[in-house]
């Protein structure tokens, strides 16, 4: 008989991430991470596959990441502040260079050069007495970077004989993402220069190395311009690049092509959707590509409804569709007639999946094969509950999607507790991938249910729109989802109902509590609770809530009605707050004062605040932190739903 899931089951997990192919697609790499429990750390290692063979192997265990291919038999990657490279042929790795800036991602250049996208000063600070932190520009932090005042990204060329970083960027300039044509002659990059206020918007630069000079291929005043990527010569050697405008907060992102010929830009046929995976877990961690382009075209990867696929761009600029799987896509990378996909699918954590041209389908279909088990002892060994899917219909005709996991040993005539899992964003979305948090919950003894209401992602910008609606259209298409919930299963008592969100499920959390009694417990973290406070505090506060929601300065009373502190003196749940000190992203003010309030109007009431953690506790926070908040949750949660409570009067 298998075992629950366990909250210390934390540490059997293996996070993989950034699978990258090498240039003669022979030999596929990527990270393994795992919580370790005597280190209170994520330990990394380096595997090896032969995609042709499929032998694999562990290269290199130490800390590794940021993986690049120099040539076909040679890996580059970051170890703290050393780039190093490892040879396929044996032997030790080899230190490459080392600096002192903190460098965010390394790329190969001919001449033996190097392109690093580091993290610097834009101006000399007069270093300050004392324990003292100078702000004098928006915004002054950011989340998991700390105190980020007068730092910017920037990109430079380095030469490892001369150990000298050149820039080629200005000090005021941030950049966002860049790539690099393949001659290795010119650097395209998205970037925003701002010396007081960041604007929300970014431009497009080219830079030449033959020139030395840098070209602006679009300005900074009009849009939002995120990925850029050279796309080659079937392409008439265009760029293209995502461009968002802020006509509402939901606006996914215009698909672009640079044409170098004729200097403009024109839109390319995409589906209405980001150049991303946003299906929700708490068991995913480290990076990779969610584009790359190769002699096809330009591949991505977009959240379709509750699921993430990977789509392709060719040059006759027709998108089609490459996978279609349930489950989401957290990297990938294709070379050679092959993909190397690191998904998750079903209830399976992260496993590497090898997709290869299908001879026997006409369409030039792929079929897939999973080339790594890392959990296959785990899952023969626990009882994880696969969500049941269904499709239900709101208020306004629209249909959604509903998920429930049943109690672990699930008797339809027993009686249960339940749980509301709100996710975040809110333009993210929930499937049926494996989910930690939940499946504790169901090998507790609870019902585990989620939707994705109106303002989710993979369905559109219109679905996801609700500027100016928080609190009112996803509260209701959350309410009527528990009403639903409730009539499919008997078994679940409504007297013992709790719910659980973080980020703007935390805000959920606060807004439900103060315009509902039928939850029984809550569970909010890292929430917003004072839109005020979160636009004036917060990295992205200051551009994002604020259009979220109103400017306080034009409608104080909407974003002041639109903040669940402003009607906290009606809650009656007893709530859980779980928050971290750097979370910059939702700052600790949030939870502190919705605990206060309820505190002084006599509600039952407890935060816990961790030390030296942000905004990403629940998904890379520290082993020993993660499991302390999981057991805080289910201890809440058991006091106030483990029995039947008492009939008024009684």
């Amino acid at each position: 008989m298998k075992n629950p899931v366990r909250i210390e089951d934390l540490y059997e997990l293996k996070f993989l991430s950034e699978p990258v192919i090498s240039p003669d697609g022979r030999f596929g790499a990527w990270v393994v991470n795992q919580a370790d429990k005597e280190k209170n750390a994520y330990v990394s290692s380096l595997w090896i596959m032969d995609l042709v063979s499929g032998k694999k192997g562990k290269l290199r265990q130490d800390a590794c990441g940021s993986l690049v291919w120099l040539d076909s038999e040679t890996l580059a990657f970051l170890a703290g502040k050393e780039c190093r490279k490892l040879s396929l042929t044996g032997g030790e790795s080899e230190a490459l260079f080392s600096l002192e800036e903190k460098i965010q991602a390394v790329r190969p250049l001919p001449e033996g050069l190097f392109l690093l996208h580091y993290s610097h000063p834009c101006q000399e600070v007069p270093a300050e007495e004392g324990d003292v932190e100078v702000f004098d520009e928006l915004p002054f932090w950011k989340n998991g970077k700390g105190v980020t005042n007068k730092m910017r990204n920037g990109l430079g060329i380095y030469d490892p004989k001369e150990k000298k970083l050149c820039p080629i960027t200005d000090p005021f300039v941030d950049v966002l993402y860049f790539d690099i044509s393949s001659d290795g002659q010119q650097v395209v990059y998205s970037c925003r220069e701002y010396r007081d206020v960041q604007a929300p918007t970014s431009g497009l630069r080219l830079y030449s190395r033959r020139e030395g000079s840098t070209r602006i291929l679009r300005g900074q005043r009009e849009a939002q311009i995120d990925q850029v990527k050279f796309l080659g010569q079937s392409f008439g050697n265009k760029i293209f690049y995502t461009a968002k405008t802020f006509e509402f907060v939901g606006r996914n992102p215009a698909y672009m092509l640079w044409d170098p010929e004729t200097g403009e830009s024109m839109k390319a046929a995409f589906p209405d959707a980001m150049i991303t995976n946003t299906v929700g877990t708490d068991s995913a961690y480290g990076g990779g590509a969610l584009f790359c382009v190769d002699e096809d075209g330009l591949y991505f990867c977009n959240t379709k409804r509750y699921g993430s696929e990977i789509f392709l761009l060719p040059p006759d600029g027709k998108v089609r569709q490459v996978t279609s799987w349930d489950g989401a896509i957290l990297s990938f990378d294709k070379k050679g007639g092959s993909f190397l996909v690191n998904a998750m699918r079903g209830q399976k954590p992260a496993e590497l999946y090898q997709l290869k041209a299908d001879s026997t389908k006409t369409d030039g279909g792929w079929k897939d094969e999973q080339v790594t088990d890392f959990h296959e002892s785990y899952l023969e060994s626990r009882a994880v509950q696969a969500p049941e899917r269904f499709t239900w219909v709101n208020r306004d005709g629209v249909e959604l999607d509903g998920y429930v996991i049943p109690p672990l040993n699930y008797d339809p005539t027993a009686s249960y507790p339940g749980i509301l899992e709100v996710h975040g964003g809110p333009k993210v979305s929930f499937g049926s991938i494996y989910h930690h948090e939940m499946q504790c919950l169901s090998g507790k003894g609870y019902f585990v249910f989620y939707t994705n209401p109106r303002g989710s992602d993979g369905r559109g910008e219109a679905f996801a729109d609700i500027t100016g609606k928080l609190g009112e259209t996803d509260y209701g298409d959350l309410m009527e989802f528990v009403d639903e919930v409730l009539k499919r299963y008997p078994a679940l008592d409504e007297r013992r109902l709790g719910i659980c969100g973080g980020s703007y499920g935390g805000f959920m959390c606060n807004w439900v509590i103060g315009h509902t009694k039928r939850f029984a417990a809550a569970v909010s973290q890292r929430g917003i609770s004072n839109f005020i406070s979160k636009g004036l505090c917060t990295d992205i506060g200051f551009y994002h809530n604020f259009a979220q929601v109103a400017d306080p300065w034009k409608d104080f009373k909407k974003i002041w009605e639109t903040s669940p502190i402003s009607s906290a003196f009606e809650a009656e749940t007893p709530t859980l707050f779980i928050q971290s000190d750097e979370d910059y992203r939702c700052f600790m003010s949030g939870s502190i004062q919705m605990f206060s309030a309820l505190k002084q109007h006599g509600t039952d009431a407890k935060m816990v605040l961790f030390h030296g953690e942000n905004h990403e506790l629940s998904r890379s926070g520290k082993p020993e932190n993660r499991i302390r908040r999981l057991k805080e949750i289910l201890a809440w949660l058991d006091q106030y739903l483990s029995s039947v409570p008492e009939e008024e009067g009684n």
